[in-house]
């Protein structure tokens, strides 16, 4: 009957996929490590590639280069890791827009300030350098197309350019230890020191601050610079004359007022 003809034909179906699964397994154990595990496999029904994925990702460890599934099949630790990384990097990113968003729109920069930072931190440590320097550009061109090149850049001068100096710097420290994949890290002797880690962090924010106080200027046409440095001669000039000291020739060049409020940023940061 026609109903006998159709489960015969599925069965036939089925004991062609259960083959052709058989024979790509037995290539893959064939197959030298690290090479590819999608080659030979397109000729596989669809069903067919699925459960060799499916096989593959659960036989997944940690030991970096390759490693076998259930049922042989190689996998590529390397690739593994990368789209990882990618899939972490996208979410990464989306996370920052939003509590940016949430933050320039609720009026909370002060609380969520210190959870911007974190995201590429985490990608930096891992991942790697590349991959936190990567998340910035990432979180710089979403909140480009999101909030505007203003928002996007006020974000990098404030938040993004330290961080990703912190991540760098952190990543360089542990060695890769921490990464993804990675190994057991260096001895002590080559991590690098906590202060220096946090001197070079502090020296970047300021530069931030300093060019987020450029970025601003130039939207306003004023020099806001020039008014910062006019408040601190007045504030040096009253500290002197309260405390007695000998008085200090004014107006003070330039160079020592930059000097002093580069300073300051440094330590408030």
């Amino acid at each position: 009957s026609r109903r006998a003809r159709g489960r015969r034909a599925r069965h036939r179906d089925e004991s062609k996929r259960d083959v052709a699964l058989t024979e790509c397994c037995c290539l893959d154990k064939a197959r030298p490590p690290g090479a590819s595990v999608l080659r030979g496999r397109a000729a596989l029904p669809r069903e067919g590639r699925e459960r060799v994925l499916v096989a593959a990702a659960e036989g997944q460890s940690g030991d970096g280069g390759s490693s076998s599934g259930r049922d042989g099949v190689q996998v590529d630790q390397a690739e593994w890791n990368r789209v990882r990384g990618l899939a972490e990097r996208s979410m990464f990113a989306a996370c920052t827009s939003l509590l940016y968003l949430v933050g320039f729109s609720f009026r909370l920069e002060g609380y969520v300030g210190y959870l911007l930072p974190l995201p590429i931190i985490l990608m930096g440590l891992r991942h790697g350098v590349a991959s936190g320097w990567s998340t910035l550009a990432l979180v710089t061109i979403l909140q480009t197309v999101l909030f505007g090149p203003v928002r996007a850049a006020t974000f990098v001068c404030t938040h993004g350019f330290y961080s990703a100096v912190l991540a760098a710097f952190w990543s360089a420290s542990a060695g890769g230890g921490s990464k993804v994949g990675g190994g057991s890290g260096p001895g002590p002797g080559q991590q690098t020191s906590w202060v220096w880690i946090v001197a070079v962090t502090a020296a970047a924010r300021a530069l931030g601050l300093v060019g987020s106080i450029f970025l601003f200027s130039w939207l306003i046409g004023d020099n806001i610079l020039a008014l910062i440095f006019g408040g601190l001669e007045n504030l040096i000039e009253q500290a002197t004359g309260i405390i007695g000291t000998p008085r200090l020739q004014f107006p003070l060049p330039k160079g020592l007022l930059a000097s002093i409020f580069f300073g300051v940023a440094i330590l408030s940061s």
